[in-house]
């Protein structure tokens, strides 16, 4: 998170002295570009873990988008009309005017998905779990519940995907996931 914390997931004062947001951002993604070796759909069956995660999160108000990165703590378990992901303290990055921010997810997102042979369409929530916590040089400045209701529809992203790693992105907003098979 997207955390994406979810695919999915889109912050200049000096010091920060607003309380922190950190809901991501989310746009409309261009039409996908990106080739896949085979087609998308069978190929993201199967469980994945993220082995990297980039996002730009809106973390203080009045404060553009930052940059976020992290790894680990995310799972996704795709089917074939829908996918779960798994945050266990999944954790993503940033600084801001010196200062070490961090977002921490914990929780379930479940959602029905689609696909073509170049990308991926989140297309609706189907229940959502997710507590994110937000730090700033590790003061919990709050942990809330993700904000994205039941039913919401989620954006295409590019994908591309093989038997061992799949990646799914959205350029136009710096959004980028590389996704391991693990079952």
């Amino acid at each position: 998170m997207g955390m994406l914390l979810s695919p999915l997931l889109l912050a200049a004062c000096s010091a920060p002295t607003s309380t922190a947001v950190a809901t991501p951002t989310t746009t409309a993604a261009p039409t996908p570009t990106t080739g896949a070796s085979r087609p998308i759909k069978d190929c993201w069956l199967g469980t994945w873990v993220a082995t990297s995660v980039t996002e730009p999160v809106r973390f203080y108000d009045g404060v553009p988008a930052l940059t976020f990165e992290g790894s680990g703590g995310l799972q996704r378990t795709i089917r074939r009309q829908d996918a779960t992901m798994t945050y266990t303290d999944a954790t993503v990055r940033a600084t801001y005017n010196g200062h070490a921010l961090r977002m921490v997810t914990n929780g379930e997102l479940q959602f029905t998905w689609t696909s073509t042979d170049r990308g991926l369409r989140y297309t609706s929530i189907t229940r959502n779990t997710l507590l994110i916590s937000s730090f700033q040089d590790d003061v919990n400045l709050s942990t809330q519940p993700d904000t994205r209701p039941v039913g919401a529809n989620e954006v295409t992203v590019s994908a591309t995907c093989d038997a061992a790693q799949a990646t799914e992105s959205d350029p136009s907003i710096g959004y980028r996931i590389v996704w391991k098979r693990v079952g």
